[in-house]
């Protein structure tokens, strides 16, 4: 079987004054995501999910930006999972 090759790191951010923190975790895997497809690539997996806050605050009105840490691969379809809620993995 081939395995999957690796292809780039990428970090992406996502922010915005008006955007619920919803919103930017959203656009940010988004990003991932387009980031994959530009590099040929099929399958992220996710080093880091973060969110920069004011003050160190954890209430989700206090997301001031997400950032995503990845490493994307191309994969043969055979070696992608096929449950994402089991899995940190975009595809």
């Amino acid at each position: 079987a081939r395995a999957c090759k690796q292809l780039d790191d990428v970090q992406v951010k996502e922010g915005g004054k008006y955007l619920k923190a919803i919103h930017k975790q959203t656009g940010a895997m988004n990003q991932m995501k387009n980031e994959a497809l530009a590099l040929g690539g099929n399958y992220v997996q996710i080093k880091e999910d973060y969110s920069k806050t004011i003050d160190g605050r954890y209430d989700p009105a206090s997301v001031v930006s997400v950032v995503i840490d990845g490493i994307v691969y191309r994969c043969p379809k055979t070696l992608i999972p096929t449950e994402r809620k089991k899995s940190p993995l975009l595809h």
